[in-house]
C-alpha cells in the first residue's frame, strides 16, 4: 500500500511539474501573441496610410484651393472613402452607401477617380468655396504635366532708340 502511495506521489509530481511547464509556455505565447497583434496593427495602419489616406489626400490636395486639414476632415466626414477586399478605394457617401453621380443623362455609381470626387463635390456644394475651378490644378494650369513656355515680346524703348 505504502509502495502505491509512493507512486502515485510520484505521478502527481511529475503531472505538477507539467503543469508549471505548461503555464509558462502559456504566458511565453501569449507575449509573442501580443507582440504579434502590435506588429499586426502597425502594418496595417502604415497599409492604410499609404493604400487610402495618401490616394485620397492627393485627389482633394489637387481639386481643393485650400486644402487645410480641417477640410479634408470635412470632406471625409461628407463622404466615406474605403478600401474594398482588393485593395481598391471605394468613394462612398458617408454612410458607406454608393455614391451616385448625375454628370450625364442617367445617374451612376461614382469611383475613386478626381474627376468623380469633383462631380461629387460639386453636387455637394458645400465646398464651392474652396474648390479650385474646373481645368485648373494646384499650379493653375490645365495640364501639370506639360511645361509652359513663356516667349518674351521684343520691349520698345520709350525714347525711340534702340
Amino acid at each position: 500500500m505504502s509502495d502505491e502511495i509512493e507512486k502515485l506521489l510520484a505521478k502527481r509530481d511529475e503531472l505538477l511539474g507539467e503543469v508549471k511547464a505548461l503555464r509558462a509556455k502559456v504566458v511565453e505565447l501569449e507575449t509573442e501573441k501580443t507582440g504579434a497583434v502590435e506588429r499586426a496593427d502597425t502594418a496595417e495602419a502604415k497599409l492604410r496610410k499609404v493604400l487610402l489616406e495618401n490616394p485620397v489626400d492627393d485627389v482633394l490636395k489637387g481639386l481643393l484651393a485650400v486644402p487645410s486639414p480641417r477640410i479634408l476632415e470635412e470632406v471625409r466626414q461628407t463622404f466615406g472613402f474605403a478600401l474594398d477586399d482588393a485593395g481598391n478605394i471605394k468613394f462612398t457617401d458617408k454612410d458607406g452607401k454608393p455614391l451616385m453621380i448625375e454628370a450625364s443623362k442617367e445617374a451612376r455609381e461614382a469611383t475613386f477617380t478626381a474627376k468623380d470626387v469633383r462631380l461629387a463635390l460639386e453636387e455637394h456644394g458645400g465646398f464651392d468655396d474652396v474648390l479650385l475651378a474646373r481645368g485648373l490644378g494646384g499650379t493653375g494650369r490645365n495640364d501639370p504635366q506639360k511645361p509652359i513656355k513663356v516667349e518674351a515680346a521684343p520691349v520698345a524703348s520709350q525714347f525711340g532708340l534702340r
